[in-house]
């Protein structure tokens, strides 16, 4: 799992949603909350070479929300 970029973890009614506040767009959903990490964590690796290829500023990672 990349951990350095912080990942925003909440419940909907019937799934969980992942989501990465640095990485504009790079979010993902699902059943559980271990497949949602599971699924934004391949996700985040993709997301920066989308980026890359596409000449586009990858953010560079903040680190975790002590609190929130």
């Amino acid at each position: 799992m990349n951990t350095d970029y912080e990942i925003v973890l909440y419940r909907e009614e019937d799934y969980w949603v992942a989501e990465v506040p640095e990485c504009i767009g790079c979010a993902t959903y699902a059943a559980t909350r271990e497949e949602a990490l599971s699924k934004i964590s391949e996700l985040i690796p993709l997301w920066i070479e989308a980026c890359q290829e596409s000449n586009w500023p990858v953010p560079k990672p903040k680190g975790k929300v002590a609190f929130a």
